[in-house]
């Protein structure tokens, strides 16, 4: 009984969770050993509840400094049959102090994932399958009306080459 009436009150007026807008403070810190950046929002004293925190703290991962060429656009070796591995060089987009070129060792399988023909669509080969088992049955419908048309065409002839009484 008692939670019919709460829950009829809560349906009636809504309790909703306290609203907390804040106002981006300074950039985002430098990293930090672990790898991590923070930043402090304060609180917009005149668009929250009372409810809320004065100051808010975000913590993020730190992006990496060092951006490369993708892989997919990167230039890649023949497979080398004897060690089954295939090496691709990669130039440096964006980062300072960060090396000119950087060499990556895969093996041959990975290649084919980076290579530069256009990605299959989702569903392509199931497409293309399906169109060719439609080609299939309409030759054979086809080769079925021409042997139609033939077998007619001999009853025809036989029954006006057989003289009637």
């Amino acid at each position: 009984m008692k939670w019919s009436v709460v829950l009829l009150v809560s349906l009636c007026f809504g309790l909703s969770a306290a609203k907390c807008r804040f106002r981006r403070g300074e950039d985002w810190s430098a990293c930090s050993p672990e790898g991590l950046s923070t930043r402090q929002d304060t609180l917009k004293a005149d668009k929250s509840d009372a409810t809320c925190t004065a100051i808010r703290t975000l913590t993020r991962a730190c992006r990496k400094e060092c951006q490369y060429v993708r892989r997919r656009r990167a230039t890649w070796s023949e497979c080398e049959v004897a060690t089954n591995t295939v090496t691709t060089q990669r130039s440096l987009v964006r980062g300072d102090g960060c090396p000119a070129e950087v060499s990556e060792v895969f093996d041959c399988r990975v290649q084919r994932r980076f290579s530069n023909k256009p990605a299959a669509k989702k569903g392509q080969k199931k497409q293309q399958k399906k169109a060719q088992r439609k080609q299939e049955r309409k030759q054979q419908r086809r080769l079925a009306r021409k042997e139609r048309r033939q077998q007619r065409r001999q009853q025809r002839r036989q029954s006006q080459q057989t003289p009637q009484n």
